[in-house]
C-alpha cells in the first residue's frame, strides 16, 4: 500500500519510465525500512546502556516511571511495584526454601488467583524467567562474574557493579543448537539499570544453583514410547492434548497417567480434567478396535470409504488447478498494467494503482484457498493392508504396530472425567 502510493508520487514526476522505476523506488522504500529500524535500535540501546528502561513490559514486580534525564529528555525507568514484589518474594521463598518446583508454583499461583504479568495464567516458562533475570537482585561483582562466565557481553565497568542498582540482560537470546536446554548468551548484553533489587544476591544465586541441577540435565528418553496412543487423545473439556506424566506409588512402582497440557502447565484452575492411567485407556481402545472391526462387512466399508475419498481427492486436486491457473492469469493481469504504466497520465496511474491493489487482493485470497485444501495423503492402501490384517496386528504387541494401526484408524480420542469417544476415520 505505502509503496503504491510512493510510485504514484514518483510516475508522475517522470512518464517515462517502467519496470526499472519501480524496482527504483522498491529499492528506497527498502532501504528507508533499514533505516528506521537501524534508528530505533540505536535509540534502544542507548537507554539500555545508560541506565534507562529501554522499553516494553516492565518485568513483573516493577512499574514504569517516566524522568527527565540529564540530556534534557523524558525516559523511563523503574520503581518496585509493592503489591507484585511480594509475589517475587513468594516465589522465590517457594522455590529455595520450600523446595516447590516451577510447575507446582504456577499451579498454586493460579489456585490462588493471581494474575500475570498480562492477566493470564502462570505456567513454568512465566516463574523460570522471574527466577532467572538479574533485574531482580543487586548488580554486584560476583554477577558480573557470573555472566561474563556465560559468555554475554558486559556493557559497563565492573567498578560500577557496587551493589546500588541493578542488571538487565537484553539482546539476541538465541538456543544453542546442540544443546536445547542451554542458551547462546553471545550475543546478549548485561546493563546496569538504575531500580532497587527486591531480592538478596545469596537468594538468587541459590536459585540458579537449584535450576542448574536440572537445567543441564541429559534430553529425556522418547516419551512417545510410553504409550502408542499420543498425539490421539484429546481434553474433552478444554480441547488440548493429553500427554503422558509418570509417578510412583508408596511401594516405589512406577505408573503412567495421560494428564491435559492445559492442567499440567497451568493447574486445575485451568482445567479439572481427570487423568486416566495409560495401560488402562490402551486396553479399552484395543478392544474397542477389535469389536468395532471384527465384521464381515468391514472390508466393505473399507472400500466404501476409499471409493468416497478418491472422489474427494480428485475434485479437491481439480480444485486446486483451477485456482492455480487463477493466479498465473492475475500475474499476467499485473504484467499488462505494469507496462502500460509509461504511457500513463495522472489519471490513469490512479486507476493503475487501485487496479494492481485489487488484483493482489484477489490473488492472496486465492494462495490462502489453496493452503486450506485438505489434500490427498495416497496411504489408502496402506489402511486397507491393515484392515485386512486387523487381529494379527492386534496381537503382536509390537509398540510401533500398534501406533501405526492407531494412527490409521482412529482420528482422536476424546476423554472426559466419566466417557472416552473414539472417533474413527471410517
Amino acid at each position: 500500500m505505502w509503496t503504491l502510493s510512493l510510485l504514484q508520487k514518483t510516475l508522475i514526476l517522470t512518464p517515462l519510465c517502467g519496470r526499472a522505476m519501480i524496482n527504483i523506488v522498491m529499492t528506497f522504500a527498502q532501504l528507508e525500512r533499514e533505516t528506521i529500524v537501524e534508528r530505533v535500535t540505536d535509540n534502544y540501546y542507548f537507554r539500555a546502556n545508560n541506565g534507562y528502561w529501554a522499553g516494553g513490559y516492565a518485568p513483573y514486580g516493577y512499574k514504569i516511571k517516566h524522568i527527565i534525564g540529564s540530556d534534557g529528555k523524558k525516559h523511563s525507568i523503574l520503581e518496585i511495584d509493592k503489591g507484585k514484589s511480594k509475589i517475587v518474594k513468594k516465589i522465590y521463598n517457594m522455590y529455595i526454601n520450600q523446595k516447590i518446583s516451577m510447575r507446582k508454583i504456577a499451579q498454586q499461583l493460579n489456585n490462588e488467583n493471581i494474575p500475570t504479568l498480562k492477566n493470564g495464567l502462570w505456567g513454568i516458562n512465566a516463574v523460570s524467567a522471574i527466577l532467572s533475570r538479574p533485574i531482580y537482585t543487586p548488580a554486584t561483582a560476583k554477577i558480573y562474574e557470573y555472566f561474563t562466565n556465560l559468555g554475554s557481553n558486559i556493557t559497563n565497568d565492573i567498578e560500577y557493579f557496587d551493589g546500588s542498582m541493578t542488571a538487565n540482560l537484553y539482546g539476541n537470546a538465541k538456543k544453542n543448537t546442540k544443546v536445547k536446554a542451554l542458551r547462546n548468551y553471545n550475543e546478549m548484553y548485561l546493563s546496569l539499570i538504575n531500580c532497587s533489587p527486591i531480592i538478596s544476591n545469596e537468594d538468587w544465586f541459590k536459585a540458579q544453583k537449584i535450576k542448574g541441577t536440572t537445567k543441564h540435565l541429559p534430553p529425556r528418553t522418547n516419551t512417545s514410547k510410553i504409550s502408542f496412543l499420543c498425539g490421539l487423545v484429546k481434553c474433552g473439556k478444554c480441547c488440548r492434548n493429553l500427554v503422558t506424566q509418570g509417578c510412583k506409588n508408596r511401594y516405589g512402582t512406577q505408573y503412567h497417567y495421560l494428564i491435559c497440557t492445559n492442567k499440567r502447565s497451568f493447574g486445575a484452575s485451568a482445567c479439572n480434567n481427570k487423568m486416566i492411567d495409560v495401560s488402562k485407556l490402551e486396553k479399552l481402545v484395543l478392544s474397542d478396535i477389535k469389536q468395532y472391526f471384527n465384521s464381515d462387512s468391514i472390508i466393505n466399508k473399507v472400500n466404501k470409504y476409499i471409493k468416497d475419498n478418491e472422489s474427494k481427492d480428485i475434485e479437491l486436486l481439480t480444485k486446486k488447478e483451477k485456482l492455480e491457473n487463477d493466479i498465473v492469469k492475475l500475474n499476467l493481469q499485473i504484467d499488462k498494467l505494469i507496462n502500460s504504466i509509461a504511457e500513463s497520465n495522472e489519471f490513469t496511474l490512479k486507476y493503475i494503482n487501485k487496479k494492481i491493489e485489487e488484483i493482489e487482493i484477489e490473488k492472496e485470497n486465492k494462495l490462502k484457498e489453496i493452503s486450506s485444501l485438505n489434500l490427498p495423503n495416497n496411504n489408502n492402501d496402506e489402511l486397507l493392508d491393515y484392515i485386512k490384517n486387523i487381529n494379527e496386528k492386534l496381537n503382536s504387541n509390537d509398540f510401533n504396530e500398534l501406533k501405526i494401526l492407531c494412527k490409521a484408524l482412529i482420528e482422536k480420542i476424546v476423554v472426559t472425567d466419566k466417557n472416552i469417544d473414539i472417533h474413527y476415520k471410517i
